[in-house]
């Protein structure tokens, strides 16, 4: 099996909340995430995502 590396992809994704959440030390108006594709010259795709729940990207 080859696990070289082929292509890695990005995508940022950001959703506005229904309504606006807030705690004593902040407020969140937005879920954003982003979502990272490693594809493989065997054809395997791997998929992991991170991010922090209202930052602007």
């Amino acid at each position: 099996m080859d696990l070289t590396i082929t292509r890695i992809e990005t995508e940022q994704i950001r959703v506005p909340l229904a309504r606006v959440y807030k705690g004593s030390h902040y407020k969140m108006t937005h879920r954003s995430t982003i979502l990272t594709r490693i594809h493989t010259a065997s054809g395997l795709i791997g998929e992991a995502y991170a991010g922090d729940e209202d930052a602007g990207l």
